[in-house]
């Protein structure tokens, strides 16, 4: 938003993007154990791994603004990077689907 923060806001602001980094990661963990072991799902419930696809790639912009919930790229609706962000998703979704892997 542009204003100044006090020293107490910056405080603030660093420990929700370290909780936001910490809840990231574990949740990265379990995507990345999951990834690991969906060959033992059968192939006609593989469908049910397909919110991954969404979650990793959000745990990706969210890595990328440094954890910050509020960053404009994570939440706008327009722009450019709102709609490559889409694309990417439909992408990703597609090629899971098609290949049973996310």
């Amino acid at each position: 938003n542009g204003a100044e923060l006090s020293p107490s806001e910056v405080e603030e602001d660093e420990a929700v993007r370290h909780a936001v980094r910490e809840m990231a990661h574990l949740a990265g963990a379990y995507l990345s154990e999951a990834r690991n072991m969906q060959g033992s799902v059968p192939k006609a419930g593989r469908a049910c791994l397909l919110p991954a696809v969404g979650a990793l790639s959000y745990l990706q912009r969210l890595d990328g603004v440094g954890y910050n919930l509020y960053h404009e790229d994570l939440i706008a609706n327009e722009g450019l990077n709102s709609r490559l962000g889409r694309l990417g998703n439909i992408f990703s979704l597609t090629r899971a689907w098609l290949t049973g892997v996310f």
